[in-house]
Order: C-alpha cells, then sequence, then structure tokens
C-alpha cells in the first residue's frame, strides 16, 4: 500500500539535494524524484524533479502495459509533460521510468483526481532498501505519532520484526516507546504526553532477525520543520589499525606483531545522502595487495565466543596504487551501516597472511561514528570506541577520530612505553587464549628503540607498562609481598623554590626500591595490613583494609624520626613525609587535558559559597617548560599541568630516565653513586617524550556494558540522592581548541569534577603538594570501574572474556579492594554520601554498585529537584501525565523507566507502587 503518504518526505528530498551538489558519480544510487500532477484546463501537467544526472524521464500512463512518453527536459532535474483529457474524479494511474545510465523502472502512483495538485515522490511507490527506513512524526488531531518504514529482507539480512523508540521530551528522562506494526514493514505509535512546542530527542531501536540494530538520532520541535537537510557531501574522516582476528575473537583487541612499522590505515568517507564512498589508505610499506570490503554484518549477537559475523556482501575494492575505494549504494540518512575490512595480499615475508579490521559504524547523513544512539552507550563522545571483545585490553584502545598523522605518533609511542628499558624486551602482551584452542604462545620482540645504559642507576621499574598493566593501573598491593607498582613519595615540611615538595635530602622525591648492576637500591619497602570491621545500618558486616609501611635495608638509614625502618638504622634527623601511590589508570587523560581551564574552573567553590558541604578548589602547580603556575590536572593531587610533564616525571622519577623537563637525576644530596650521572646529558629526548605523550593521549575508554542494566539505571537515581555528583561531576565539555581535533568540542563522562576535595584524616597522607594539603585529593574520575579487574588479570575460560579477573584496587594506595570499600573510607566533604550508602538497604547498595560499574550521565544531575521514581516525564510531581506513560509502558520487559521495583518487567508490583507515590511533589 505505498500509494497513503504518511512518511515524510525529508529523505527523498535529502537524496535530490545530494544528487544535486554530485560532481563526480561512480555507479549511481538508485535515482530519487518527486513532482506533482496540477489540473490544466482539461487535462493534466507533470513535473518531476530528480537527480540532475537523469538523462531520460519517461511516464508510463493508464492501465499497466500501457505505451511509455518521453517528458521534456526543461533543464537538468527538471522535467514535464502535459496530458490531456482529465476531469475532477477521474482515478489516475502514471509510472516513471528514469535512466542515470541504468534504466529504473518504479511502480504505479494511484490517485483521484480533484481540483488541487497531487503532490508524489519515489518514496510513495518504493519501499526503502535493504537495512534502510523512513520515519517521520505526524500530528493527528493534537496527538503526535510516530511513523517507521522498515526495510525487507534482502540476501542474507532478514526484515525487521520489531520497533521500538528511545527518547527524551524536554530534557527529561530517558524512555522507551514500542511501536505497533500495522501493516508489514510498517509501525507506528503514540508519543506520548507530547504536545507542540515540545523538544524531542529520539532513535529507533530494530529488530532485524535476531540482530538490534539502532538508527542515528533525531532531534526536532515538535510543531516546527524538520531538520534541515545537510549541505553534502559530508567528508568524515577516522582511522584503523590492523588487527590478527576479526571482530569477536579473542586476539581482535590486542596489537598485532611489528605494530610498529606501517599497521596503521586511514578511512575517509564522502556521504551523500543516499550513498557514501569508502576510501582507505593504507601505508604503502606494508604492501597491502587487495582489500576485501565486507558491509551489511549481523554482526550479532553470538551463541559463543569467536562465532564469525554473517556477512551479506563480500567486495573487493578498487585499487590505485595503495588507495583502495568502494561505493556503499541506495542508503537513507539517518541509518547506521557498518563495514570492516580484510587486508589481503601481503609480502611473503611478512609475518601473516593476511590482517583484519575493527566494525566501523557510520551514521548516514551526520558525519560520525558509534554503534548505539542510547545516549548512555558512550562515555568519550565521539572518541569512543564501537566495542571492545576481551575487557583486558579494554584501557588499551586508540580514540575513534585520531588523524593518520595521530594514530602513528601514537604507535610509536606505544613501542617506547613498551619498552623494558633493563633488557630491551618489547612488552607488547597478547591475549590469553586463542578462542577456545588453549594460551596461544608468544615470544618477546626486541624493541627497536631500545637503547643501553639509560635507566637509574636507581629506579621503581624498568618500564612505563610493568606499572600500567595494559595502561590500566598497577597490580594490587597485598601484605609482604614485593610491591610491583605501589610508589613511596618523599619529602620533608616546606616547599622548594617552585613551591613544590622538598626533595627528601637523602633520597630524593622517591623511594627507589631497584638498582642497575652496580648501584645499590635505596631499600625494600612492605605493606602490613589490619581489618576494620564495621556494619551498614541493615546489620550486613563489612571490613576495611589499613596500611601501614615497612621500610628495610635502607642504604641512608631511616627515612626520618617519625618514620622509622625495621633495622632500626639512624639516618636523616629531622621529620619526612612519605606518601604512598599507585598508578592510576591512563585511558581518557588525553580527554581530561582537553576539557577547558574555565570549565573546571566555573566549578570552584573554596568557601562552599552554596553550604552543600563541598567546597571544591585548583591546585596551582607549577610548570616547567613555562617557567610558570598553571592549573593542575594529572595525580592524585592535581600536581602536573599536563600529559608532557605528567609523562617527564614518570620517567624521571619511576625509570631512573633525565629529558629536557627533569635534565638532572632524582637523588638525595648525599647519594654519591647517583650524582655521578649529573651533567651526562639527559637519557629521554624532547621527541620521544612527545611519542610517549601521543600514546597516553590518544587512549580512549571502552564502552559501557551497563548502560539499559534496570539496577544501574535504579543506581543512578540513588547516586544523586547521596550527592555523589557534586565532586564526581558526571559531564565535561572539552575545548575547541585541543591539538587533536576529534577531540574537541566533545561532552566526556569522567564523573570528575577535577578539584581538589578535603576527604578526612581517614585518607590523609599529610604531604602538602604545591596548594593541596595533606588531606586534600583530586576528584578521581570514576570511567570504566568494571574493566579494573579484567585489565589486571586473565579470564577463567575462553568462553566468556568477561569471568575471572584479578583483584581490583581503589584509592590513591590501593588499600580498598573494591568500589564499595572505598565509598567507606570517604570522610571530610565526602562523609555525608558515605553515611548515605551506609543508610541503604542492600538491594540499593547492589544498584548503586551496579551504576558505579561504569556510571552514565543524565539530565536528573542539571535539575535541582530530586526526581521521585515514579515521576516518569520529570515534572516534578506525581500526576496523570505519569499515570499515562505508566499504561503505556505496562507488560514492558527489559529496561524500563516504569520499572520500580527492578524486576524487568512493568507489572502490578508497580502498578500498585505507582499508586502509593501518586500526588506526590518531588523536591529536595
Amino acid at each position: 500500500m505505498y500509494g497513503i503518504r504518511v512518511f515524510s518526505s525529508l529523505y527523498c528530498c535529502a537524496a535530490i539535494a545530494v544528487a544535486a551538489s554530485l560532481t563526480q558519480s561512480t555507479e549511481a544510487a538508485t535515482p530519487a524524484y518527486y513532482g506533482t500532477a496540477c489540473p490544466n484546463g482539461n487535462g493534466l501537467r507533470y513535473e518531476v524533479h530528480t537527480d540532475p544526472d537523469v538523462i531520460l524521464c519517461l511516464i508510463f500512463l493508464g492501465a499497466p502495459g500501457a505505451g511509455g512518453y518521453a517528458m521534456t527536459q526543461n533543464e537538468p532535474g527538471l522535467w514535464s509533460i502535459d496530458v490531456p483529457q482529465a476531469n475532477p474524479g477521474d482515478q489516475i494511474a502514471f509510472s516513471l521510468l528514469l535512466q542515470n545510465p541504468l534504466q529504473y523502472v518504479y511502480p504505479d502512483h494511484q490517485f483521484v483526481l480533484t481540483d488541487e495538485c497531487y503532490s508524489f515522490d519515489w518514496t510513495d511507490v518504493t519501499p526503502p532498501p535493504a537495512r534502510g527506513f523512513r520515519q517521520s512524526i505526524k500530528e493527528l488531531n493534537g496527538t503526535y505519532l510516530w511513523a517507521f518504514e522498515a526495510g525487507g529482507e534482502s540476501g542474507n539480512i532478514p526484515a525487521t520484526n520489531h520497533v521500538e523508540v528511545g527518547y527524551r521530551l524536554n530534557n527529561g528522562p530517558l524512555l522507551t516507546a514500542i511501536l505497533g506494526e500495522d501493516e508489514p514493514g510498517r509501525w507506528t505509535g503514540i508519543v506520548p504526553g507530547a504536545s507542540a512546542g515540545d523538544q524531542i530527542e529520539y532513535y529507533y531501536k530494530q529488530m532485524i532477525g535476531v540482530q538490534p540494530m539502532d538508527t542515528t538520532r533525531f532531534t526536532r520541535t515538535l510543531g516546527e520543520a524538520e531538520e534541515a537537510i545537510p549541505d553534502y557531501p559530508i567528508t568524515t574522516v577516522t582511522t584503523g589499525r590492523f588487527r590478527d582476528r576479526h571482530p569477536n575473537e579473542w586476539r581482535f583487541d590486542n596489537y598485532v606483531d611489528l605494530y610498529s612499522v606501517a599497521r596503521t590505515y586511514e578511512v575517509k568517507v564522502i556521504d551523500y545522502g543516499n550513498k557514501i564512498d569508502v576510501i582507505t589508505t593504507v601505508d604503502a610499506e606494508v604492501g597491502v595487495g587487495g582489500v576485501d570490503f565486507k558491509y551489511f554484518v549481523q554482526s550479532g549477537p553470538y551463541d559463543e565466543m569467536c562465532d564469525r559475523p554473517l556477512t551479506n556482501i563480500n567486495l573487493n575494492m578498487d585499487r590505485n596504487g595503495h588507495i583502495f575505494t568502494k561505493t556503499v549504494e541506495d542508503l537513507t540518512p539517518g541509518a547506521i551501516i557498518e563495514w570492516d575490512y580484510t587486508f589481503l595480499g601481503l609480502p611473503a615475508e611478512s609475518p601473516v597472511g593476511q590482517y583484519y579490521s575493527e566494525f566501523f559504524y557510520y551514521h548516514v547523513g551526520q558525519g560520525r561514528f558509534g554503534k548505539y544512539s542510547n545516549p548512555r552507550a558512550y562515555a568519550a563522545g565521539d572518541a569512543s570506541i564501537p566495542e571492545v571483545v576481551t575487557p583486558r585490553f579494554g584501557f588499551a584502545q586508540h580514540a575513534q577520530r585520531l588523524k593518520i598523522e595521530e594514530l602513528n605518533a601514537f604507535m610509536a609511542g606505544k613501542v617506547r612505553f613498551e619498552t623494558d628499558h633493563m633488557n630491551g624486551d618489547l612488552i607488547n602482551l597478547p591475549t590469553y587464549f586463542d578462542c577456545c584452542s588453549g594460551p596461544i604462545g608468544f615470544v618477546m620482540n626486541q624493541s627497536p628503540v631500545f637503547q643501553t645504559g639509560q635507566i637509574g642507576p636507581k629506579f621503581n621499574s624498568a618500564s612505563c607498562i610493568s606499572c600500567h598493566m595494559l595502561d590500566g593501573k598497577g597490580a594490587t598491593p597485598n601484605q609482604g609481598m614485593d610491591l610491583q607498582a605501589l610508589v613511596m613519595q618523599l619529602s620533608i615540611p616546606g616547599a622548594d623554590e617552585n613551591g613544590g615538595p622538598v626533595a627528601h635530602p637523602y633520597y630524593g622525591h622517591q623511594f627507589n626500591t631497584q638498582s642497575v648492576e652496580g648501584s645499590q637500591a635505596e631499600g625494600n619497602l612492605r605493606v602490613d595490613y589490619t581489618e576494620q570491621s564495621g556494619a551498614f545500618a541493615d546489620g550486613e558486616a563489612y571490613s576495611l583494609r589499613v596500611p601501614s609501611y615497612r621500610f628495610s635495608e635502607m642504604a641512608f638509614g631511616a627515612l626520618g624520626k617519625n618514620v622509622p625502618d625495621v633495622d632500626g638504622t639512624p639516618g636523616y634527623r629531622g621529620m619526612a613525609e612519605a606518601s604512598p601511590r599507585m598508578p592510576p589508570m591512563l585511558a581518557g587523560l588525553g580527554l581530561l587535558e582537553s576539557v577547558s581551564e574555565e570549565d573546571i574552573l566555573s566549578r570552584v567553590d573554596e568557601t562552599d559559597h552554596d553550604g552543600d558541604g563541598i567546597s571544591g578548589r585548583p591546585n596551582w602547580v607549577y610548570d616547567h617548560m613555562s617557567d610558570s603556575m598553571k592549573l593542575g590536572r594529572f595525580g592524585w593531587k592535581a600536581s602536573q599541568p599536563n600529559l608532557l610533564q605528567q609523562t617527564a616525571a614518570a620517567f624521571h622519577h619511576d625509570i631512573g630516565l633525565t629529558s629536557p623537563i627533569f635534565p638532572t637525576a632524582d637523588c638525595g644530596d648525599d647519594d654519591e653513586q647517583c650524582n655521578d650521572i649529573e651533567g651526562s646529558g639527559v637519557e629521554i629526548s624532547q621527541s620521544d617524550l612527545s611519542l610517549v605523550e601521543a600514546y597516553i593521549r590518544g587512549l580512549t575508554l571502552p564502552p559501557r556494558r551497563n548502560f539499559e542494566d534496570p539496577d544501574a539505571i535504579a543506581g543512578m537515581h540513588l547516586f544523586k540522592r547521596a550527592n555523589c555528583h557534586t565532586c564526581h561531576t558526571p559531564s565535561l565539555q572539552t575545548s575547541q581548541n585541543y591539538p587533536i581535533v576529534g577531540f574537541r568540542g566533545q561532552r566526556i563522562e569522567a564523573f570528575t569534577d577535577m578539584l581538589l576535595h578535603d576527604m578526612g584524616p581517614g585518607l590523609a597522607d599529610n604531604r602538602p603538594h604545591f596548594d593541596a594539603s595533606g588531606s586534600e585529593w583530586r576528584t578521581p574520575p570514576l570511567w570504566a570501574l568494571g574493566y579494573v579487574k579484567h585489565v589486571l588479570g586473565v579470564p577463567e575460560t575462553c568462553t566468556d572474556p568477561f569471568s575471572g579477573g584479578a583483584q581490583p584496587n581503589f584509592l590513591h594506595d590501593g588499600r580498598a579492594r573494591s568500589v564499595s570499600e572505598a565509598i567507606l573510607w570517604h570522610g571530610g566533604e565526602g562523609q555525608s554520601s558515605r553515611d548515605s550508602f551506609i543508610a541503604m538497604t542492600s538491594t540499593e547498595r547492589s544498584q548503586l554498585l551496579a551504576y558505579l560499574e561504569y556510571p552514565f550521565a543524565d539530565p536528573i544531575f542539571d535539575n535541582k529537584e530530586t526526581l521521585c521514581p515514579s515521576d516518569f516525564d520529570g515534572s516534578g510531581v506525581v500526576d496523570i501525565g505519569d499515570f499515562s506513560i505508566l499504561l503505556l509502558e505496562f507488560g514492558t520487559v527489559g529496561s524500563s523507566p516504569a520499572d520500580l521495583n527492578g524486576d524487568s518487567i512493568v507489572d502490578i508490583t508497580d502498578f500498585g507502587a505507582f499508586l502509593v507515590a501518586f500526588g506526590t511533589t518531588c523536591s529536595e
């Protein structure tokens, strides 16, 4: 019944606009058209607008099989013909044939002639292409309706069997509406509670066979014109790196052998609205002979790990040297299409026969990438990656939208990051399993940038990766074991000439537990714990680890009269300051660096002017490169102004490498062995520092897995109720002038304000650092906490990469073994949030922790009113509007705001809870 016009012509007009802007064409997409049939005396005048490249337009009048007439071309893309003897009340039928240069024949249009013009377009008689759609929101007697037409079956692509809409009205809560199938392929549903003037953001989720597939997000004001047609063509560039296996296989997320040399490529998409050109440029040095291009892929879900995707179209890309091109035809703006590559024909000396790629999920008509349109899916904006197969590599992925030169610098920096400066190993860790065939063999390659004699003579670690395991945290510090990643920062009371801590006169700024041959380490360090027990308000017990540290075999005796060693040796006679520090995860640091200084300082409230008990303040620290004080961003006390200096400081203190930023060794005044190397020149160059900086900058966050979890959604409200969001600010805005263009103008969801807060005596290290007092700490980000244990360990089974893992650790010294323990250590400005956590029921605590696995932002954090769980529309009152939403959602299985008891179904229990809350005013 394609003659019924219920869909907007926005997309066919977009296609016409696309065609009008076309300056080059490969094989043309199915031509679009629109036009009118208007009374003209005793006849009809037909006018048809087409792609200007159409060279012939025939109109077939009357019954099927009747002869065709050539229409007159008035100008490129405009055709007309006058037909005699047509009167009001006549049943009219016609069809068109367009040639462009192939011939396309369209089905019949049918209408009853009146004294008004009849408007038509190709969408009236032509279903959307496979994986395409048409959509609109229409008003009918004051009610707004969604209308969605899905593309049909094609090859291996099954038909759509379910359609739902995720939406927000007026920036309210995220809701879901299920559409009904009025006829095959056509779905409609009421927009609940909508009226003219409302702002709506929405996206469709189709179930295509067994695969869920989102459309892109649309935004409009009801009662006003739809979104403007983009100025086509849109050009978008991203990059990728070679992979050992297909997505969903274990060796997808790690880095291929010899990853430092030409294992990257650029992807340019030229988007015309109804088709895209995909131009892929590989490095000439790697010698790719051909590229297999696969799109319209059925990418999930899978019965088990390592199932390969079902591919509908598998084509060779056109080759011009090391540039490969393919055009994807018959698309609809708003569709998300995906493709991946197989790189073939590598030279015989290559270590593998071929490489693979990730899936690229492109939003047609929007110039962006991303698999999901749910606004809760990703934390890093357009820098997010669509998926991670093995969470062990969740923090080790490059950001999407890097330029090719940025990705190449990232890869070169990774080499330096993973170089062992003692033995020259390149510590590029593999996945543990190769699907279910067992653990895979691994040979450690020699680093191409290793130089002998750089490290030390005293240090804590021989490589960056040995402390930042796979770009995450260091190994959890456990009692009686060597502290593999925890370091002890040292100083004596006072401030140096730059306002920072004064180096310890015997041991410098950091206690070094390792040394090169012929030198002596500064001593040994162990940690002991005592358990501190407590109970939640409901009686459930908990226990916290309280750390203490043992120094032994000290090279110069005890640190100070207040920090003795186990051997009881004399040493420094004054007071010493010692602060244990765990390495934080590195993913997302570039995004935090890109946040504007103005955005951070806008949250400063040093005197608690608003009376909420929170008084975040900045740390102003010394920038060695500019010889000035700058806003501190990095380190547990925000003691470093940027990633370059943070990187140089890590090389300096942790590995013992001097650089142009820190050109002298970190020694105590009496350490003759260390001081002998003074003046010998820097050991890591500025260019190498910049490459490692590029690597850390380019690391992005893994996607969320809990964004549709009802427990996590309930936990979001508990997070706000406990006032956690006041310090752990859900979202920040990146600046427009950051060096990485792909990071500019993004909203990131790091859950930090980047400011200092007094956390009370329980966490105090009593060691000031610039403006930070001994009890103040920078708010740590909360993104991707659920990945920490996986990055530190390996899965238990090859069938589930999210199984197993290692003991996680949290807080500055790793004492907390869980997020729950970390909350229970909060004091000072965090005390009231801790007390709220203590008062929660067991179910509420579980919901909060489900949310904290990977928290997501929401408009409720911008609303001063606390939304009651039953206030579905965010009006501040539980009223008839919420009742309408409850009725619409009744029976929904899965994620729904109306699932008040969190059992994943909206049923009579939720109805009863709603009745109890009816009439409630939701306020602080």
